[in-house]
This record gives structure tokens, C-alpha cells and sequence, in this order.
């Protein structure tokens, strides 16, 4: 095992923003309503799909992805 390995403290975990196309804004992660109107409803319907529809489907994309296709 690598000495140097060590486990990163909640503190210092950082989450991706998220792009959710269809609302056209970035979810906070770190907030259980998503800091969007009903975002708890919508991480539920999210969660559902998990393991069944890509996120690509889902309309999920890191923001400097988004950024970067073409208009």
C-alpha cells in the first residue's frame, strides 16, 4: 500500500457542477433540493433513471462541456 495515500476528509471533497439541459441552469450538488424549484423531485426522477438511461440522456453535462459545443 502507498504511504503517501491518504483519504480526502469531507471537507475537502469537491463536487462537479452539473448542467441540467432542459431547465437550462447548473444544479448544486451539494443542496438536496439542487437549489432548483422542485430539485428534490427532479434528483428522484434522476436517481430512478440511474443505471437505465445514460446521463447524456438525462440531460446532465459538465458546465465547461457545455461550454464548449459548438452554438
Amino acid at each position: 500500500m502507498d504511504d503517501d495515500f491518504e483519504i480526502d476528509s469531507d471537507e475537502d471533497l469537491f463536487r462537479n457542477p452539473v448542467y441540467y439541459e432542459p431547465a437550462g441552469c447548473n444544479l448544486d450538488l451539494d443542496r438536496p433540493d439542487l437549489g432548483v424549484p422542485q430539485g428534490q423531485d427532479l434528483l428522484n426522477v434522476l436517481l430512478r433513471m440511474r443505471g437505465r438511461v445514460p446521463v447524456e440522456r438525462r440531460g446532465l453535462i459538465c458546465p465547461d462541456c457545455w461550454d464548449l459545443r459548438p452554438s
